[in-house]
């Protein structure tokens, strides 16, 4: 599932990083097909990447939330910011941040980048997760996009939510 693979991917970066790398999960998580946790994944891994790369953070944070009809993740740092605006225009259509968003709308969601020069960065996406309902009506026409994990498989959290 998207969770244990970020948890995975921070463990593997804590080693190489001085960055405080913090991962919390927040409702009842669900599955999605593999092309959306994929897709979800990519988005998380290219946020974080360009965190560590350019902004000068000390710490960054991935929440992962769920909700009865929606999964949001965001990827949080404390570093550098920069004009969005400017960056996109500087990099055009090859920059990560098109991509991440190119990304999420191809799984029918939505993705924000809240940053600016001394403030820090927030990558935002959020992608529909179609309710037990739903997924019976349209089981018949097309597969569902959520599928809820038994209990026994919900992603292990501390006291506080973190992952890490």
């Amino acid at each position: 599932g998207l969770v244990p693979a970020v948890q995975s991917l921070l463990e593997d970066l804590q080693g190489i990083s001085d960055e405080r790398l913090e991962l919390y999960a927040v409702g009842t998580p669900c599955r999605f097909w593999p092309e959306t946790e994929i897709g979800l994944y990519r988005i998380i891994q290219e946020a974080l990447n360009n965190a560590l790369q350019h902004s000068g953070a000390s710490s960054i944070e991935i929440t992962v939330r769920f909700a009865e009809e929606m999964m949001y993740v965001e990827v949080r740092d404390d570093g550098n910011g920069f004009s969005v605006e400017e960056a996109t225009e500087l990099y055009g259509r090859q920059a990560g941040l098109i991509g991440m968003r190119e990304r999420a709308r191809s799984l029918e969601g939505r993705l924000s980048i809240t940053s600016g020069p001394g403030q820090g960065t927030t990558v935002a996406a959020s992608v529909p997760c179609r309710s037990l309902d739903q997924r019976e009506r349209q089981a018949a026409s097309s597969p569902p996009s959520c599928v809820d994990l038994p209990a026994a498989e919900a992603a292990p959290a501390g006291e506080d939510g973190s992952l890490s």
